[in-house]
């Protein structure tokens, strides 16, 4: 905690904060939140909790040391306690009635939904909660209003110890944001793969396990594009840097088709143009159910860790025969069947409805309890 508050940004100000209905906590999604689902409301504010005020300010000093004899606790870090009393104090200032985040395991939230009472904390689920993702959260989770990707994510976040008070399953929110904007596309593409491409660390020589599978599946990929030169794939990319594209032309060869990852929710868009998304662990593989995708895992590592959901998505690797006929069985199968098929787990892993979509059924919940 010492280090984080280290890295914080601070300034100084004499006047108490101004009070807000809404907080929009962390910049993550924020401009979704603004433009998609507060489209009805004005007063509401961004609070960004990498940046403090220093508040020289009697009254605001008076209720810090109040609230220091109120909420310490005793299981935190000292530092942790003053941090974390800082900024609840700060917002009871503001007093809002909702405050709403797209960055739904952050601990700094969490830590908030402990302290302060009388607020709707609401928090929308923004990624895969698979066991390597929990490994990596020693905080405790405890939801105030959670929106799930599909009714799965409370059993499963529930298994972590994970608490909730109302879960309400909608799907995904950018999903349901690109299908608003890229309506009538066409399919341009018969494969979209996924890229989880992480950089080597210069100062460890040690893959993750993670990194380990997403390579293995690159190299699979790879292998069968060799093999299946008229199948057209695109590489759809987690960043602009030079050297991810210089890994998947490496393996892929100089042809191979990049996505536009600095134009908003691309990936999304080419999702949508292909018929079919391959990938490891990516959340954009669940997403991608919403966007009338095919989609499938290839799993190499012989766990339920890293992507735990049923064989109709996830292709645990055997050789390279069986899978170019996995994919090329996946391939001709119109999108008709593949729905059919898989009708069973929409509702539990991606429940979206196309005619009231997430932002518009947030904004609708949202509305409720502002007016």
């Amino acid at each position: 905690m010492l280090r984080k508050l280290l890295l914080l940004k601070f300034s100084i100000r004499f006047f108490l904060p101004k009070k807000s209905n809404i907080i929009i906590f962390d910049e993550e999604g924020s401009n979704e939140i603004k433009e998609y689902i507060l489209k009805n409301q004005e007063n509401y504010i961004l609070y960004d909790h990498n940046k403090i005020i220093i508040y020289i300010n009697f009254k605001f000093i008076y209720y810090y040391l109040k609230n220091i004899t109120t909420h310490w606790n005793t299981h935190r870090s000292i530092m942790h306690n003053l941090y974390i009393i800082y900024i609840s104090t700060e917002i009871k200032l503001i007093n809002p009635i909702i405050i709403i985040t797209y960055n739904d395991d952050n601990i700094i939230y969490h830590s908030l939904i402990r302290t302060i009472k009388n607020i709707k904390f609401i928090a929308i689920q923004n990624g895969l909660r698979e066991k390597f993702v929990k490994e990596r959260i020693k905080h405790d989770i405890n939801h105030d209003q959670y929106f799930s990707f599909g009714s799965l994510d409370e059993d499963k976040q529930s298994s972590y110890e994970w608490t909730f008070n109302h879960v309400t399953p909608i799907g995904s929110l950018r999903a349901g944001i690109a299908l608003n904007l890229f309506r009538n596309l066409k399919k341009k593409y018969q494969i979209g793969y996924v890229s989880e491409f992480t950089e080597n660390n210069d100062n460890n020589s040690l893959v993750s396990d993670e990194q380990l599978f997403s390579r293995q599946t690159d190299q699979y990929i790879a292998n069968y594009y060799k093999n299946n030169p008229d199948v057209k794939i695109i590489i759809i990319l987690r960043s602009n840097k030079y050297s991810e594209k210089k890994y998947f032309r490496s393996i892929f060869g100089s042809q191979i088709s990049f996505s536009k990852p600095s134009e908003y929710l691309d990936s999304y868009r080419t999702i949508i143009e292909s018929d079919l998304v391959i990938g490891f662990c990516s959340t954009l593989l669940i997403e991608a159910l919403a966007l009338s995708t095919k989609t499938l895992s290839i799993d190499s590592s012989n766990s339920d860790k890293y992507f735990y959901f049923d064989d109709e998505l996830r292709y645990k690797f055997r050789n390279p025969k069986d899978l170019s006929n996995k994919i090329n069985s996946l391939l001709d199968m119109s999108y008709d069947d593949y729905k059919s098929s898989i009708k069973k787990y929409l509702p539990l892993l991606m429940n979206i409805d196309k005619k009231s979509l997430p932002h518009n059924e947030i904004s609708k919940f949202i509305d409720c309890i502002i007016n």
